[in-house]
């Protein structure tokens, strides 16, 4: 059994959420995760702030 609980975002996490999506493109993040000279820490920090966006 699912229950979805729909918990709108602080002001607080709005205003991180924006910043965020303002500061880094689409394109960034697709190259970073597509290039070969990217570390592992860097895609490991983007998947992190996008797992952390979805919560």
């Amino acid at each position: 059994i699912e229950i979805k609980l729909v918990c709108h975002l602080t002001t607080r996490q709005r205003w991180l959420y924006q910043a965020v999506k303002n500061k880094i493109s689409i394109e960034d993040l697709v190259y970073t995760s597509t290039s070969s000279s990217s570390t592992n820490a860097t895609t490991s920090s983007l998947m992190n702030l996008v797992m952390q966006f979805r919560k």
